[in-house]
């Protein structure tokens, strides 16, 4: 896409150029040789650049174009050539001024014979070779003419431009060094400065090492400048999704994110250093990372992504941090050696799956800001024993504890309105409950298949009523339906919330009419 962007650019250049400088006399898309670009003095017409010193009317010009391999890190200088102000673009490029920063288009140079020095190759590279293509009008039509650059003994390159092209692309291609740091599968980086370089380079290079499949350990601790590493675009494809034998990582002071999908499938992970400068953890950052036992997220982090850990199935040992205000949906799903968490002040809603199928869950500690338990967020959790949802919860949603066949205690916050279809469903050990008199809806099925046999209305007035369809997601309330009020015992109340009433709703007058 980069290469495509280019070349459009370079042929609006040509084109502009045409219309600047006239076409007249020659075949469309040609440079007129004789344009004005000033006196030596710097007077004379034509020239939207202002002049130069160094211009002699009628010297043959073409445009130039530096292109670096990783974008927006590298520079050259070029001399020999008389540089040239532009005609037409903003750039003026002086003898010897340094050319950096990506792609660069808009000077003019003479034709003859150029020296070009590399005066900047990023940390962990080397030029690989650097070429020349000019682009010119001829009888057979537009075309380029590719060559490479020779370089010489003291380490400078020269190339020859012969004729008048309508412009000059240079391109300064680097290599990889990445395999001169690998000793014994460890990849080190200590004491390179980063500053300015974009880490999916690094990852795409490593991804591309020979020996790739054997690296086992990545130790960034002395990397500095370093602020990104890697992109979650195109479903992690600047990141260590899959590789198999990384065991080992620990990240620079800088690092903001671990990007979406960044270590996806690495089974034989085992350890993760975070740096205290990270704010968030992308979705399936860690999926299926299934050698992880532990990990300490620092102070900073505010969001866990959706899935990031799912599938981690020795994760023993999850430290949340203070700062920490979002955990998405299936965040945990399936991390069957977890035995306890806590969640920290200042997390307000534990989304969808979020720690479902982790079987081995003892202790749940939840914080005084959470309102809502998001829909099976605690599903399958099979030796949790007891829960206290905390007094400013409001829903729990459908399922979020179905299936918590050890759950014995529930105790339900007097701000809770909302108990969702099959909440608390084959929940085979709770034998009893108490309905805070806030709630104003429970779902079909809430209770079903549990063993309770007391249950406890804080309101005994309250009247309910049956829907006109099975279907949980209709809504519909049908007075004509009503079968007689809540409240004549404990006993019977459960009967019903197991029973009788898991098809039913708790009447709300004002449910579904927005």
């Amino acid at each position: 896409m980069k290469k495509l962007t280019h070349g459009i650019f370079l042929i609006l250049a040509a084109l502009s150029l045409c219309l600047f400088a006239g076409c007249a006399d020659g075949p469309a898309g040609t440079v007129d040789s004789e344009f004005d670009f000033g006196d030596e003095n710097g007077s004379g017409g034509g020239s939207t650049g202002g002049g130069s010193s160094s211009i002699v009317s009628g010297d043959e010009v073409v445009n130039l174009s530096v292109r670096f391999s990783h974008e927006y890190i590298g520079a050259i200088k070029l001399s020999t050539f008389a540089i040239m102000d532009t005609a037409i673009w903003a750039y003026k490029l002086e003898p010897d001024e340094e050319i950096s920063s990506g792609y660069n288009s808009g000077w003019k140079i003479k034709k003859g014979t150029a020296v070009l020095t590399v005066t900047q190759v990023p940390p962990l590279y080397e030029v690989d070779k650097i070429e020349i293509e000019e682009f010119k009008d001829s009888e057979d039509g537009y075309g380029s003419v590719f060559t490479t650059a020779t370089k010489t003994s003291d380490g400078t390159y020269t190339f020859t431009v012969d004729e008048t092209p309508l412009y000059v692309n240079i391109d300064v291609i680097f290599k990889s060094t990445l395999k001169d740091n690998i000793k014994d599968g460890t990849l080190t980086a200590s004491g390179k400065d980063l500053s300015n370089y974009w880490g999916e380079y690094i990852i795409d290079d490593i991804r591309a090492l020979d020996d790739s499949t054997t690296l086992t350990t990545i130790d960034f601790s002395g990397v500095t400048g370093l602020t990104e590493f890697g992109d979650d675009s195109n479903y992690g494809e600047h990141s260590f999704k899959d590789l198999t034998s990384l065991k080992s990582v620990i990240f620079p002071s800088g690092i903001t994110e671990i990007v979406s999908y960044m270590f996806r499938g690495c089974p034989a992970l085992e350890s993760v250093t975070l740096p205290s400068t990270l704010t968030k953890i992308g979705s399936e950052a860690f999926y299926n990372c299934t050698s992880l036992a532990s990990i300490t997220i620092p102070e900073g982090v505010t969001e866990i992504g959706r899935e990031a850990f799912k599938g981690c199935t020795s994760l023993e040992s999850v430290t949340l941090p203070s700062t920490l205000t979002s955990i998405e949906s299936s965040a945990f799903e399936g991390c069957t050696a977890l035995v306890s968490i806590t969640i920290p002040e200042g997390v307000t809603e534990i989304g969808y799956d979020a720690f479902s199928g982790c079987t081995a869950l003892e202790s749940i500690t939840l914080p005084s800001t959470l309102t809502k338990i998001e829909s099976s967020a605690f599903y399958n959790c099979t030796s949790l024993a007891s829960i206290t949802i905390p007094e400013g919860v409001t829903k729990i949603g459908r399922e979020a504890f179905k299936g918590c066949t050890s759950l014995e205690s529930v105790t339900l916050p007097s701000t809770l309105t909302s108990i969702e279809s099959s909440a608390f469903e084959g929940c085979t050990a709770l034998k009893e409950i108490t309905i805070p008199a806030s709630v104003s809806l429970i779902g079909k099925k809430a209770f079903s298949e549990s063993a309770l046999t007391s249950a406890t209305f804080a309101d005994t007035t309250t009247e309910w009523y049956k829907t006109d369809q099975d279907n949980y997601w209709d809504r519909v309330f049908i007075d004509s339906n009503k079968i007689g009020a809540m409240g004549a015992t404990a006993t019977e109340n459960a009967t019903k919330l197991t029973d009788t009433y898991k098809g039913y709703y708790l009447y709300n007058a004002n449910y579904g009419k927005d």
